[in-house]
């Protein structure tokens, strides 16, 4: 079974209203990796993005470093941009530019993209799709890891 684009993304999903910061905000170019976060030890590859951890352990990293989490709005907002775009890099999937369930994912879920093969069962090392880059210049703002 195909995964059906169209249902992926609904009207709902958009802001209620527009979206407006009080503050400039950063926002890392790539997620954290787990050498970054000092578990590549205990997970697979050093340079892959750190997943598992908790809303908490996540702030308590970013603090570590002098930074914060990014608000919904804010994650939202430089990942798909002015325009609301579905995607980082577009309105369709491009599937050269993310790392999603294809048919590497297993278990096959019923929404894998079977005609694609992006070459990782699992995540991919951080950077690995540069053609997905945002609109701000963040990479890896769809796939991978969800945040």
């Amino acid at each position: 079974m195909l995964f059906d684009r169209r249902s992926y993304y609904y009207d709902d999903e958009r802001p209620a209203h527009e979206q407006c910061f009080a503050e400039p905000f950063w926002i890392d170019v790539y997620e954290v990796t787990n050498e970054q976060y000092g578990s590549y030890r205990e997970m697979q590859g050093a340079d892959r993005p750190r997943e598992m951890i908790t809303w908490f352990e996540a702030a308590t990293h970013c603090e570590s470093r002098g930074a914060r989490l990014p608000t919904e709005a804010e994650w939202g907002y430089a990942a798909r941009g002015p325009d609301s775009l579905i995607f980082p890099w577009g309105n369709e999937l491009a599937a050269a530019s993310v790392n999603f369930c294809d048919i590497n994912c297993m278990p096959v879920a019923p929404w894998a993209e079977l005609s694609s093969d992006d070459g990782y069962r699992t995540t991919a090392p951080v950077g690995t799709y540069p053609q997905g880059v945002s609109w701000v210049g963040a990479l890896d703002m769809s796939g991978d890891v969800w945040e």
